[in-house]
């Protein structure tokens, strides 16, 4: 099944930016009133957010631990419920502008999808900005992810690249990050191609995407290659370890549990111990010398904390580093603008910060 979640995007250029660590709220429902009460796990989540919720639980879908990976990546996910709630009331997104295309490229011998987003109007070489979906590197796709990267090319006007990568179990570790760096040489290689300045490219991801991010900043860093001018992290797997505050008060969230995000480590891994490596577990990673990162954390999510460990090195390290906590949303609440203002916001900032760097 194949879900194109775009027409939830509202764009957020005129937000006004906040460049420090800082926690969000806004109470503008838009009319969006939920059927229940707020869960037991979420009892600060907002009204728009909670209706989603509630949309997803009318799906019944099976915990994904419970049944295939291929049930798992059929199943109706958050973006179908956000997409049914905003069709609900009415709402919905400007018409984009962008093209869109989907191109196989040859990167570090894997045949890879490549969905492209380029953005019209302008003269001379583009910016660009290669983003990593999220699922855990089990589910997800360029496609699941579509409104994200597209809310990227339309608000930085840069030329985005939307990998999909090798997923789990049929792929273990590291060949997503394997990939994933492919990926990021091959964008090098083929500047002309693309169209673009390379000397001006960013790299972008969530949840599992967001890890793969700021590996390929690394692995950069360390071969000598031309290193990414800005780290844009939502939701970022920064270890394996799942001990922190934000697991346990989240452990049962939804659309990501703690039983979930062990499945996928589960499913990524082939031992254990690989929960060290230091592609895994960032926070064991040297840091110094990494490009300014914007991180954005939904507060009702159990990787909450990792992103705020994850600030707390990369500080220590020299990196500039915003963090800025969204207050009532979930996990893979970025991409939903025409329903959370939450969202509207998140984009604002994280979009604003990415221009300023690869101007």
């Amino acid at each position: 099944m194949r879900h194109f979640p775009t027409r939830l995007l509202t764009l957020g250029a005129a937000i006004a930016l906040l460049f420090s660590v800082s926690c969000k709220r806004n109470d503008d429902s838009n009319g969006i009133k939920p059927t229940g009460d707020a869960p037991a796990w979420a009892p600060n989540i907002s009204p728009e957010m909670l209706k989603v919720i509630e949309q997803l639980d009318s799906f019944h879908n099976a915990p994904v631990a419970n049944i295939t990976v291929a049930a798992a990546r059929n199943q109706s996910n958050i973006f179908d419920a956000a997409r049914m709630v905003a069709q609900y009331y009415g709402l919905s997104g400007p018409v984009f502008t962008s093209d869109v295309s989907d191109y196989l490229i040859n990167a570090g011998g894997q045949q890879l999808n490549a969905r492209i987003y380029r953005p019209r109007g302008g003269s001379g070489l583009k910016a660009c900005v290669l983003y990593f979906h999220g699922g855990g590197w089990v589910l997800g796709s360029s496609h699941v992810y579509d409104a994200s990267a597209l809310a990227i090319a339309e608000q930085t006007k840069a030329v985005v690249l939307s990998i999909d990568y090798r997923l789990a179990p049929e792929n273990k570790f590291p060949a997503a990050h394997n990939d994933a760096l492919a990926a990021y040489q091959w964008i090098l290689n083929n500047a002309s191609f693309l169209n673009i300045d390379p000397n001006r490219i960013a790299v972008a991801g969530e949840d599992a995407g967001a890890n793969l991010a700021c590996y390929v900043s690394l692995a950069a860093r360390d071969s000598g290659l031309s290193m990414p001018k800005h780290q844009l992290l939502i939701s970022p797997v920064t270890e394996a370890d799942m001990n922190t505050p934000s697991y346990s008060q989240y452990a049962a969230a939804e659309p990501l549990s703690k039983a979930t995000m062990n499945y996928f480590f589960s499913q990524y891994l082939s031992a254990d111990s690989q929960r060290n490596d230091i592609r895994i577990d960032l926070l064991q990673a040297p840091l110094v010398g990494l490009p300014a990162t914007t991180i954005i954390s939904p507060d009702i999510d159990p990787l909450r904390d990792d992103a705020l460990m994850l600030k707390t090195k990369l500080e220590a390290a020299g990196v500039p580093v915003t963090r800025t906590i969204y207050d009532g949303v979930t996990h893979d609440f970025f991409s939903m603008s025409t329903l959370l203002p939450q969202s509207r916001d998140a984009q604002g900032q994280a979009l604003n910060a990415l221009r300023f760097s690869l101007q």
